[in-house]
């Protein structure tokens, strides 16, 4: 990871408490860190024929969204 690009989006006050925090050890930051509230936009967005508008949207293929939708109603 660039430190300085970093820096560039979170600032460097921000950087510094990462530093501080996590330094010298691994950190791993998934694509979709925050995929339990996607998921959740997209339970509440879909209308059952807005597939191929949501996958668009959050960057995934409708057959994605669908197994979102079906996996939350099981």
């Amino acid at each position: 990871m660039q430190m300085c690009r970093v820096a560039e989006i979170i600032g460097k006050e921000n950087t510094k408490k990462l530093i501080f925090e996590f330094g010298g050890t691994l950190l791993y930051i998934p694509k979709e860190g925050f995929k339990s509230e996607r998921d959740t936009n997209i339970i509440k967005e879909y209308d059952g024929y807005n597939a191929k508008k949501l996958a668009k949207k959050y960057d995934l293929c409708e057959k994605q969204i669908k197994n979102i939708v079906e996996g939350r109603k099981k």
